[in-house]
């Protein structure tokens, strides 16, 4: 990444930092492993997505893994309906892969591409788990009437029993969560594959939200040649110490730093918080 687009950059977040009781200056070598800032302003990632958009214009390029249906609680929906850059959005699920496209059905999204995949270690077909379509409606009525069912979906089972009891430890006091799960079987690519047979350019931007998974999307990403984005935005709240710390150590040596929004992480090459401002 260019030294302008730091520049760019890191004047126009500054001021959202400070919010929070930081500054950013460029980076002249990569971050240390402990340099992460705890900022929570919705406004940060915001303006990194749009000095992307500004800095590389038509040349943008972005990966969303775990796309679910391109609304619910969508980080990147608005980003994406305003700028409409060009970039692949997968998801493994079949019946929310189709809600996904039809999200973004109209002409002016042309520039986007989809595939109904999982992404794993091996390429080989994976199980995902997700709340059982016969459940759907309890589980709007135990839990929030909003809520999408499909937005806990992963491929750790466990994931998916411990979110459903914490949000309604009273039903499942008196029910089995087993019967309250589907799993079904999705094919699987390697991320050395979707690099190198499916995207074959750069990729700015990757946005992950895989329920758990995460960390795994992480270091699949730093261990391929194929893939070297400036920023990498994932979501660490459902990940272990030890998986979480792992990630942070791989993104600060492959020069990120990592501001912590609430419970995501957005890594971002050439960027560094200081001390808190005086």
């Amino acid at each position: 990444m260019g030294q302008s687009f730091v520049q760019r950059l890191f004047r126009q977040v500054n001021r959202v930092l400070q919010l929070s009781g930081y500054a950013i200056r460029p980076l002249q070598s990569p971050a240390p492993v402990q340099l992460s800032a705890k900022i929570r302003h919705s406004l940060f990632l915001a303006k990194v997505l749009e000095q992307l958009h500004v800095f590389f214009a038509e040349e943008l390029f972005f990966v969303q893994i775990g796309a679910n249906d391109g609304k619910s609680n969508d980080p990147i929906h608005d980003f994406i309906k305003r700028y409409k850059p060009a970039g692949i959005l997968i998801e493994p699920l079949p019946d929310i892969f189709t809600k996904l496209q039809e999200t973004y059905s109209a002409p002016e999204n042309e520039k986007l591409s989809f595939m109904n995949t999982a992404i794993t270690n091996d390429g080989h077909d994976v199980q995902i788990h997700r709340i059982a379509k016969s459940f759907e409606d309890t589980y709007r009525r135990i839990y929030k009437p909003t809520a999408n069912p499909s937005g806990i979906s992963s491929i750790d089972r466990n994931h998916v029993k411990n979110f459903l009891k914490k949000v309604a430890p009273e039903y499942f006091q008196a029910n089995d969560v087993e019967n309250c799960i589907d799993t079904i079987t999705v094919p699987g690519i390697t991320m050395e594959v979707l690099g190198r047979d499916f995207i074959r350019r750069h990729v700015h931007f990757i946005q992950i939200d895989t329920e758990g998974y995460d960390g795994e999307i992480v270091r699949m990403i730093l261990s391929t040649d194929t893939l070297n984005p400036e920023v990498i935005c994932y979501e660490h709240k459902a990940l272990t110490k030890e998986d979480r710390n792992s990630c942070e150590v791989g993104l600060a040596m492959a020069g990120h730093s990592l501001f912590h929004l609430g419970g995501d992480t957005c890594a971002v090459r050439g960027l560094a918080p200081v001390k808190p401002v005086e």
